[in-house]
């Protein structure tokens, strides 16, 4: 069975349990396609590697810069590998680090169409420890581009989500979420942070908040459960 299709079965069963509105979740990235990119040049700007084909009718390309904060070993720096279904994310000793995960549409495919402010983005979590900043952002096919960013800490597992009603224009106007080419998902880490995700989604819904935010969230988390099952 397809991931697409077993995501959506798992959506439609919570939506029909509530006896509530449509809820649809689309998979952006499930880890699947190897990418791999480090930086030790502290001052020399960041590595970049990309894109790959993430998911259909997105292109990942993958950026790290290490920030060095103290005396660090040789070789020591900061790295993002994708592959087997998660992506982890490491600074070394005294090293703090800025990725970004940036997924453009395929040439040719249509903008992403997101109407409304029940969106969400979501993150699972699988592991993390020490501090860091989630960013999520969204550019329109204007050049306008929206982020929201927030904290997260070692305790913070499973689903992190960003409501698209929380975006604040960074570049240009308010983006316009029914013409998207593009989104980011940036992560700013502490020196020694090291994080592991399993799956970036965007879920559309009409589902009210906040009553719909547990069955969003649990529609996501049901998924990964599966995938780390299917996978043991």
């Amino acid at each position: 069975m397809e991931l697409k299709n077993i995501l959506a079965g798992v959506a439609a069963s919570a939506v029909l349990a509530t006896g509530s509105a449509f809820a649809n979740t689309i998979i952006v990235d499930d880890f699947d396609t190897a990418q791999s990119v480090e930086d030790a040049s502290f001052g020399d700007g960041s590595e970049t590697d990309g894109p790959v084909a993430a998911n259909v009718n997105w292109n990942r390309t993958v950026e790290v810069e290490a920030f060095q904060n103290g005396p660090v070993p040789p070789g020591a720096g900061a790295s993002v590998r994708i592959g087997n279904s998660v992506a982890a994310f490491s600074g070394d000793s005294n090293v703090g680090f800025l990725s970004t995960l940036t997924f453009a549409r395929e040439a040719g495919t249509a903008n992403f169409d997101l109407p409304g402010f029940n969106e969400r983005f979501q993150v699972d979590v699988l592991s993390a420890d020490g501090t860091a900043t989630f960013t999520f952002g969204l550019e329109d096919v204007n050049g306008n581009i929206s982020t929201t960013s927030q904290s997260i800490e070692a305790a913070d597992l499973g689903v992190t989500e960003f409501l698209f009603s929380d975006l604040m224009p960074m570049v240009g106007g308010g983006v316009d979420i029914t013409q998207i080419v593009g989104l980011f998902f940036e992560v700013e880490g502490d020196p020694e942070f090291d994080l592991t995700i399993d799956l970036i989604g965007v879920t559309d819904t009409a589902i009210p908040l906040p009553a719909g935010a547990p069955l969003l969230a649990s529609a996501l988390a049901g998924f990964a459960a599966f995938r780390r099952f299917r996978k043991n």
